[in-house]
């Protein structure tokens, strides 16, 4: 696979070829990642060369007529804080600067919990702020569903999706959902709900982080939200035994929101696991119990 020309807008208008499905799939190599993240975001989202520093230089102009700024200056600082990267102040201004932009290019969503950490480790990912900012762009406007960030932040699109996850569970990880049946795990409360949304970046190891983000940032048109649940049903499964043996809701909890990673032996086996699923889990299937659980809450 060519590192100078990906050709990522070709793909999706003709195709996903098996083969580049399987490259991605096996793990694209560092020096390749973020020109094909890159590339799948500028293809397809609303993209000009222009944007990202008339974005800025409005965030630097007018920063106090920014009404998330407080919040986005709140949080820049307690951002994967272990990372010595983000212990020197003109990345957390990267980082501010990341956030702020795109809450000024998406106003109707603005700045929601979990932002800062996907837009964090993205910068670990790509070479400048303004390719993190668009691949950032890709991943909330056209990967994660549009009802995980609406107006009112109730939570409402995650909270369904842990409804569905729990139906999946429940025919696929038997054992495990009768166990979470007996100890009044709640469906909605099935995962902590920054599995989700944060496409799982404050659950992974940043190894195992990439390379699912590899998945739904490097092959667009491939149900990469579908994917996310792939992902999460894999890791329940990885982790089976573990859980099977905790006594107490908030015993599981503490688990699925600290310790999931321990159960990811080889991340090989978390990504095989996770694309097994694509024949069972299907994007329709997955769409129409959405909308039943949405009714719920």
């Amino acid at each position: 696979m060519g590192t100078s020309t990906v050709g990522i807008a070709n793909l999706a208008q003709s195709g996903v070829s098996g083969p580049f499905v399987k490259f991605v799939l096996d793990g694209i190599p560092m020096k390749t990642r973020a020109k094909i993240w890159l590339e799948s975001a500028q293809s397809s989202i609303h993209y000009s060369p222009d944007d990202f520093s008339m974005l800025a230089a409005e965030y630097n102009t007018h920063p106090d007529d920014q009404r998330y700024l407080h919040d986005i200056e709140m949080d820049t600082p307690r951002t994967l804080t272990n990372n010595v990267y983000f212990r020197k102040e003109k990345n957390q201004d990267a980082l501010a600067l990341l956030l702020g932009c795109f809450a000024i290019r998406n106003k109707d969503i603005g700045y929601c919990q979990g932002f800062n950490i996907i837009a964090g480790y993205l910068l670990l990912a790509m070479p400048t702020t303004e390719q993190a900012f668009w691949v950032f762009c890709f991943l909330i406007e056209k990967v994660l569903p549009a009802s995980y960030f609406t107006a009112e932040h109730d939570w409402q699109g995650p909270r369904a999706d842990t409804i569905v996850l729990r139906h999946y569970i429940r025919t696929l990880l038997p054992r495990l959902g009768t166990h979470l049946d007996e100890l009044d795990v709640l469906d909605e409360q099935t995962v902590p709900i920054n599995w989700f949304l944060t496409a799982f970046a404050s659950t992974l190891s940043v190894e195992a982080l990439f390379r699912v983000w590899d998945v739904v940032l490097g092959v667009p048109g491939q149900n990469q939200q579908v994917f996310l649940l792939h992902v999460a049903i894999a890791l329940l499964k990885l982790n089976e035994d573990e859980l099977l043996k905790l006594d107490s809701a908030a015993a599981i909890y503490d688990y699925m929101d600290r310790k999931m990673a321990r159960g990811v032996v080889t991340i090989d086996g978390l990504i095989q696991a996770s694309s097994r699923l694509g024949p069972i889990v299907t994007a329709k299937s997955v769409e129409k119990r959405r909308a039943e659980a949405a009714k719920t809450l």
